[in-house]
């Protein structure tokens, strides 16, 4: 049996977004810094392919973080939205990736505790 595409992005995401939760954990800096960081990690994942739900949040997150115009031919939009971000907003953005991670992964999970509910006759 082949493994459904949606599923195959979950686990990507899923994965991308496990080193996004490391690197806001461990990160050195204030919040701005673990955020780029954390940006580098899970922005290759690509929201199309994301169930509605979970797109929704990682297009908040992906605009939350990439909002301003580059102030300098040199720096990206997310060097622009960090650079003018408040820490407690960044506080909240980076809430919002844990919790984005949490919901993939319980996406992740319920087929499979289906699968052993209903071995074991939990149905």
């Amino acid at each position: 049996m082949a493994m459904d595409k949606s599923y195959s992005q979950l686990i990507y995401a899923s994965e991308k977004f496990s080193m996004a939760v490391y690197r806001l954990a461990i990160g050195p800096g204030d919040v701005r810094s673990r955020l780029r960081e954390a940006f580098d990690e899970f922005h290759p994942v690509q929201s199309s392919l994301l169930p509605e739900d979970i797109k929704k949040e990682y297009d908040w997150i992906f605009e939350q973080l990439t909002k301003r115009e580059r102030r300098f031919e040199r720096d990206s939009r997310l060097d622009a939205t960090l650079y003018r971000m408040r820490n407690s907003t960044g506080v909240k953005i980076a809430k919002r990736i844990v919790e984005l991670k949490w919901r993939i992964d319980e996406l992740l999970e319920s087929p499979l505790n289906r699968q052993k509910w209903v071995r074991i006759g939990c149905h």
